[in-house]
């Protein structure tokens, strides 16, 4: 058994025979609980097609059912992942890292730095709602906005906003400062402050 933050690796890899695995399961819960039982915890359970064949699919499923709600205190869900091999601890480690270095990656690459347009000073007006939204464009952003019949390419600069209740986009533009001045006039935009955005 091996765990990242979060994450409970069961792994009976070659030490762990089908006939023993309901015996080894419930104590690597138990131990587990002694050594963290932290709250939020997903377990991954790392076994082969024939492993799971030779304790029968339904069988492992029905245990790991009974496992999970037993400890649903502590534990959010337990998963099957197959592969081809059986694994060493060692290998199971490196591939959770790897799966939470990946979906480090996926989530900073959904956040992007984007600047508000705002009438009046947020410092000045802290309700204040902002009339426009500048950002710099990506690779997965250019189809959504040539369905505006305008050629964008990666790293061009656009303006979003409201006109005249339907929504506007400014032509491609080549820095911050050429949108900011592109804001004031379309958008009456003279303050813009600086902030993150989740995109998908």
């Amino acid at each position: 058994m091996t765990g990242v933050t979060g994450l409970m690796a069961l792994n009976p890899g070659l030490q762990v025979t089908p006939l023993n695995f309901r015996g080894w399961l419930r104590n690597s819960f138990n131990q587990y609980i002694k050594e963290q039982g932290q709250p939020g915890v997903v377990a991954l359970l790392f076994v082969t097609p024939p492993y799971i064949n030779a304790i029968g699919r339904k069988k492992l499923e029905k245990m790991l059912t009974d496992a999970a709600q037993k400890h649903k205190s502590w534990l959010r869900a337990i998963n099957i992942m197959n592969t081809p091999k059986a694994m060493t601890d060692e290998e199971v480690e490196q591939m959770l890292e790897e799966m939470l270095r990946e979906a480090a990656e996926r989530e900073a690459a959904s956040r992007v730095e984007a600047h508000l347009g705002y009438v009046r000073s947020v410092s000045d007006e802290p309700d204040a709602t902002p009339v426009c939204l500048i950002r710099q464009a990506r690779e997965k952003d250019l189809e959504v906005l040539h369905k505006s019949h305008v050629q964008f390419q990666v790293g061009d600069w656009y303006v979003m906003g409201e006109i005249d209740g339907r929504q506007g986009l400014s032509q491609p533009l080549k820095s911050l400062e050429e949108a900011q001045e592109y804001a004031g006039d379309f958008f009456c935009a003279k303050h813009f402050a600086v902030t993150e955005v989740v995109t998908v």
